[in-house]
């Protein structure tokens, strides 16, 4: 069982490099939201189906750092290599009884060629 919000973090960022998407639907709550950039993942089913298509991108978080936290919430950035292209992404997970309950994450930086990341245009989440 998930117990702080900056566990998760590192848990999931392991569920993910193992291409593990039902272990970490399993990780939300049955009304959970993820909201991204594309827009939002409602449910376990969704979010385990956005997790499918991530890790068809061979997902490596090459580092993790939390900005802010209280006792339920973590606002995190992360550095992460999908298929040839390091993004940086920030975001925030809140949990509740444990599972996340919530959690948004947007990339904010982008290269394809793995060098420093350069701040890119992101439509509004939906």
């Amino acid at each position: 069982m998930v117990t702080t919000a900056e566990t998760v973090l590192e848990e999931n960022a392991s569920l993910l490099a193992s291409g593990d998407a039902a272990g970490l639907a399993a990780r939300y709550a049955p009304d959970a939201r993820l909201v991204h950039a594309g827009g939002t993942a409602r449910g376990r089913i969704e979010i385990e189906s956005l997790f499918a298509e991530q890790i068809r991108t061979r997902p490596r978080v090459e580092s993790l750092e939390t900005l802010g936290r209280s006792e339920d919430t973590v606002a995190y950035r992360a550095r992460m290599r999908l298929d040839d292209t390091v993004v940086d992404v920030v975001g925030t997970i809140v949990l509740r009884e444990g599972l996340i309950w919530r959690q948004t994450t947007v990339v904010v930086g982008e290269s394809s060629r793995g060098d420093e990341a350069h701040v890119s245009a992101i439509d509004g989440a939906g």
